[in-house]
């Protein structure tokens, strides 16, 4: 008989991040990694795992990549 998996992965790195708010009306930030996923809160400080921290990171230097490419190809 299979052993029903019951324990988290082991201790995960936790830091902490704050998402700014930029609109009144703006909702929480989803974020997913792999099958996981969590919702954001907004400006206040919340613990994450790195994982999370590191994809943050990454969307934003994709925006930035983004926002040069059509600045620079703009006509």
């Amino acid at each position: 008989m299979a052993e029903k998996k019951t324990a988290l992965k082991e201790e995960e790195e936790m830091v902490t991040v704050k998402i700014p708010r930029e609109r009144k009306d703006q909702g929480d930030k989803f974020v997913a990694v792999g099958t996981r996923c969590w919702t954001i809160k907004r400006g206040v400080p919340v613990d994450v795992p790195a994982c999370v921290a590191a994809q943050l990171r990454h969307e934003e230097l994709m925006l930035d990549e983004r926002y040069e490419w059509e600045s620079k190809n703009a006509k």
